[in-house]
């Protein structure tokens, strides 16, 4: 027996409906005040992220009806806003003074440049190779918040950005992603590949950060290309 799909459930039909009434424009409005909401001003985030996170509906949606009105009920609900504009002002609040926040989102990707050809090669964040990019993590956050990069630090912003993180911000790309994908976007799949790319990156560094919390960056890496054979021992 065929189950019937989503866009023959009447309760789908209905919210359609109730979707397709609502101006293109007034839909646009329920998430420009969501983004007005949580990103400070001015933004310390790249304004492409506030155009890739505002999808458009298609002329005619059908699957994507479900994904937009949960997609609104995640800007509506006061917790997730104040979550997300919480972690907006999370690095202007620990910034040093002088600091120029505008060079941040660089110096970052300079970090996850490191880190990419080792997820690439399939080394996990526990690896003892993970240390040279959690060193530039640390250091990077450590220079921006004129801060020493010792354990306690480390340890500290580990458990910082842990804090940050909540699977609701997930969600909401993979929502736009369903209602507008990637090859529909006016940016084009490499802005959805960015931010795939990105998320993938922060986490394996986020869980090698706390992996390697306690290592000491005063203490010099072992070099192992230099470690004697066996027959040499």
């Amino acid at each position: 027996m065929c189950r019937a799909s989503a866009q023959d459930d009447p309760e789908h039909h209905d919210r359609l409906q109730a979707l397709t009434r609502i101006e293109a424009a007034e839909r646009d409005q329920l998430l420009d005040r969501f983004w007005d909401a949580v990103l400070p001003q001015p933004a310390a985030v790249p304004d492409q992220m506030r155009r890739s996170g505002t999808p458009e509906l298609p002329p005619e949606p059908t699957a994507q009806v479900d994904a937009w009105l949960e997609l609104t009920e995640l800007a509506a609900d006061p917790d997730f806003r104040h979550t997300v504009r919480r972690n907006a002002d999370w690095f202007s609040q620990h910034a040093s003074v002088g600091f120029d926040q505008a060079s941040w989102p660089h110096r970052l990707a300079q970090v996850l440049t490191l880190a990419e050809p080792l997820i690439a090669a399939g080394v996990a964040p526990g690896d003892e190779r993970a240390a040279q990019p959690v060193a530039a993590l640390a250091g990077a956050y450590a220079a921006a918040f004129d801060r020493a990069d010792t354990p306690e630090f480390r340890r500290w912003l580990s458990q910082q950005l842990q804090q940050a993180t909540d699977p609701r911000v997930a969600r909401w790309w993979q929502l736009v992603t369903v209602i507008q994908p990637a090859a529909l976007h006016p940016d084009g799949p490499s802005l959805h590949e960015e931010h795939r790319r990105r998320a993938r990156t922060t986490a394996w560094l986020h869980t090698a950060l706390h992996l390697h919390s306690h290592t000491d960056p005063r203490t010099p890496p072992v070099d192992h290309s230099r470690r004697p054979s066996p027959q040499q021992e």
